[in-house]
């Protein structure tokens, strides 16, 4: 079965030509028959119509709701286990502690990346119309870094960097898909470069993802410079939380 997560620019062509209207009637009958009968194909045409209209869930929280329903099985789960035996019971409960010293020591994130998982959310992105081949691939690179794909953006985007060596949009969101995957050496550098054009529409926002990667990188000191540039409304919080570590 093909991955649902995936789309050839052949299907999110078709797809957008549907949307926008400019399909012929045999055409638009043909697209309506296959999204009847190909499920893979109807969850594609969703989340390209989503991303279209700037509403996308990303898969991220798909995700989440289905880790939450995992945990809440495996809750209910324990409660049905309370009557095994004494002995059992008091050999799993070692175990569990056994585990639970072993996450706590080897296992846990550090603190930097909890404060860091916090605060972080990718920037939401650009709504993208797939129009002029001048643009496609910024916005086909725009698609995936919607849908939480950062690696295909970052090559779509990096590829146009020859071309745009100062655009600040183009930097920005490299700096952000990078950050998306915790690569702080190339998104401090993308994000440096928008924060030094003081015309910028990024510039404010940048300044708040360079304060992220600060802390991923335990620089609170950074950190703490580039909040007070930034006009995120979490970052007095962030200040303050930063301030009493």
């Amino acid at each position: 079965m093909k991955n649902t997560d995936s789309i050839s620019q052949e299907e999110f062509e078709r797809i957008e030509r549907y949307l926008l209207g400019a399909m012929r009637p045999d055409e638009q009958l043909s697209l309506e028959k296959d999204l009847a009968e190909n499920k893979v194909l109807s969850t594609q045409f969703k989340k390209v119509e989503a991303v279209l209209n700037g509403i996308e869930e990303i898969a991220l929280r798909e995700n989440l709701d289905a880790f939450h329903l995992e945990w809440d099985e495996n809750r209910h789960a324990r409660k049905k286990s309370h009557k095994i035996g004494i002995p059992l019971s008091i050999a799993a409960s070692f175990l569990l502690l056994a585990g639970f010293f072993t996450w706590l020591f080897w296992m846990r994130p550090d603190a930097n990346e909890q404060l860091f998982a916090t605060y972080y959310q990718a920037d939401p992105g650009l709504v993208t119309a797939m129009g002029s081949s001048e643009d496609y691939a910024f916005d086909r690179g725009m698609v995936d870094y919607k849908m939480g794909k950062f690696a295909p953006a970052i090559q779509r985007w990096e590829a146009l960097l020859p071309e745009k060596p100062s655009n600040d949009t183009l930097h920005y969101f490299l700096g952000s898909a990078h950050l998306g995957l915790k690569n702080t050496a190339p998104a401090k550098m993308y994000l440096d470069r928008v924060t030094a054009q003081e015309s910028s529409a990024f510039r404010e926002d940048a300044f708040w993802y360079l304060a992220l990667v600060n802390v991923l990188d335990k620089d609170y000191e950074k950190a703490l410079l580039n909040l007070k540039k930034s006009n995120h409304p979490e970052k007095e919080e962030l200040i303050k939380t930063i301030k009493e570590k």
